[in-house]
């Protein structure tokens, strides 16, 4: 399967194919990490929803093999909320928006690039920031958000969050997303604090 570049969520409703979950290990591959000291990052999403938001992601683990495997199961699972019930005891970290509530992390990935690292993270969606009294965004269909950290040596870089999306696993362990924006977010200055 190749491997597909964010960009290509500009589309909307596109559904997205990461394999860097993926339960299938293959010779030459990058190995993901699965242990992490506490990590804290800042960004900016710039031009989107009233100017910009300052994000603050706090990462205090990795999604591991283990934790893959029982997400395809939930996800086999003839419960209809299982994939559901499953995320919700994965506490990875979390983010916030501005000094809005955190919202917590439930899928986390860190896989080496040549330039540094990509970082992927699966969260619950921020509801206080987007179905504040008065909003007309109500997207109970879509209770997850997904963002992409790329990565240099130093910490620094950019990346993209897609505020409402569903989450899905192939029986290989392929997580697949399935994206309700427009296109995705800018991530600007996201730094290593």
């Amino acid at each position: 399967m190749t491997k597909l570049s964010c960009t290509a969520l500009a589309v909307s409703g596109c559904i997205l194919i990461i394999p860097y979950l993926g339960l299938e290990s293959r010779a030459g591959s990058p190995q993901p990490r699965e242990k992490a000291t506490k990590e804290y990052f800042h960004a900016v999403v710039a031009g989107e929803v009233n100017g910009s938001i300052d994000v603050t992601i706090v990462i205090e683990g990795y999604t591991t093999r283990e934790d893959a495997q029982l997400l395809v199961q939930a996800s086999r699972s003839s419960d209809r909320g299982a994939l559901e019930k499953a995320l919700s005891k994965m506490n990875k970290g979390h983010f916030q928006f501005g000094t809005n509530s955190s919202n917590p992390l439930r899928i986390v990935q860190s896989v080496p690039t040549e330039k540094g690292r990509k970082i992927t993270l699966v969260a619950d969606r921020d509801r206080q920031w987007f179905e504040a009294p008065g909003s007309s965004v109500r997207v109970a269909d879509y209770p997850y958000t997904f963002a992409e950290l790329d990565l240099d040596e130093k910490g620094k870089g950019t990346g993209v969050w897609m505020p409402f999306v569903r989450v899905r696993f192939a029986d290989n362990g392929l997580l697949k997303i399935d994206n309700y924006s427009v296109r995705p977010w800018r991530l600007g200055s996201v730094t290593r604090m």
